[in-house]
């Protein structure tokens, strides 16, 4: 998956679901199958999985599960155009594979192409996610602030919140806005 082998990768992580199946590795391997599928665009059938998923018993595998699914039904839900959905999931991949840049573009063409889908706080908070990263946290700082006052009322709002209050506290010695922050956060 990493080396961009999509296809070969789902049918491996089935072969170790199937070879370790009601063990930690093989929970695993399901997920990173979903997670696969969700990357080639095949959103419903990934949706099964990660709903399964949830109440895993691997804390770690269900809130990720957890999170995935999210995306999914968020972006979904009134729209059976799934073509900003597969765009993002093409960003997300780019980020995986630790192709930046290519990354970047798109969440970028992203925000001009989509500027009304739900998709947005989620490419804002990639975009955030790949410029802290980079330790570029000054870069970080608009979108997480984008998330926190146009999607107050979204999933990631509150991650935003936190992220943006952890950024001033540890990298940009802003620590009079991080407590803020984190007092509005309680």
């Amino acid at each position: 998956l990493y080396r961009g082998d999509k296809w070969e990768a789902i049918i491996f992580y089935g072969q170790a679901e199937k070879a370790f199946e009601s063990s930690p590795i093989g929970q695993e391997a399901k997920f990173k199958r979903a997670k696969a599928a969700y990357y080639v665009g095949d959103f419903n059938w990934a949706q099964g999985i990660f709903n399964a998923l949830k109440a895993s018993t691997s804390k770690l595998i269900a809130n990720d599960a957890l999170y995935y699914s999210l995306i999914i039904t968020d972006n979904m839900a009134l729209d059976t155009n799934t073509e900003a959905l597969a765009m993002f999931a093409r960003a997300d991949l780019m980020h995986y594979q630790k192709k930046l840049d290519s990354s970047l573009q798109i969440l970028v063409m992203m925000e001009i192409a989509f500027i009304d889908h739900p998709v947005q706080d989620e490419v804002l908070f990639l975009k955030a996610e790949i410029y802290q990263e980079r330790g570029q946290y000054d870069k970080a700082e608009a979108p997480l602030k984008a998330i926190i006052e146009q999607y107050a009322d979204a999933i990631l709002a509150d991650d935003a919140q936190f992220q943006l209050a952890g950024i001033y506290e540890a990298k940009l010695d802003r620590r009079d806005e991080a407590m803020d922050l984190y007092l509005q956060l309680f």
